[in-house]
């Protein structure tokens, strides 16, 4: 990695964290509130930071670069900042893919072919979460049924 890379990568990833209320004690078990600001960050030093804050372990696609913008005008929780990068891949045209202990991020196109989640039954899921689900067609043709499902 080039210098000017670390000492970037080092900044994005020391200002992009403030926590909310610094400099006092919290309550034991009262949860810390993240305020994120990436503007214009690159997109991988985003990922290994939220991995930072979640805990979480990420593998990421070499085509996955880019630039993001996330901003939040208050605090948010922990549990939020999960969501909102899953949100912002979404909007950069990837997804991220949870395995057994780490989060795939690969490009969007690659994660409806090979690693989509695919039920005949309706699936309790929300956010930005890639899903396949199978429709029987009892009163019209599949042709019929492809027309109108191809967004």
């Amino acid at each position: 990695m080039r210098p000017t890379k670390q000492i970037l990568l080092a900044s994005a990833v020391a200002a992009a964290i403030a926590v909310a209320l610094p400099g006092q004690s919290r309550a034991a078990g009262e949860k810390e509130d993240i305020t994120l600001n990436f503007v214009n960050a690159d997109i991988q030093s985003v990922i290994k930071t939220v991995g930072l804050i979640t805990g979480k372990n990420f593998l990421i696609d070499p085509r996955v670069n880019g630039t993001v913008n996330i901003v939040s005008a208050n605090p948010v929780s922990k549990d939020l900042v999960y969501p909102i990068l899953l949100s912002a891949l979404r909007l950069q045209g990837f997804a991220a893919i949870e395995e057994r202990g780490f989060v795939k991020i690969v490009p969007e196109a690659d994660a409806k072919v090979n690693f989509s989640v695919t039920s005949d039954k309706p699936l309790a899921t929300g956010g930005d979460r890639i899903v396949t689900q199978c429709i029987r067609c009892n009163t019209r043709t599949p042709r019929n049924c492809c027309r109108c499902c191809v967004l």
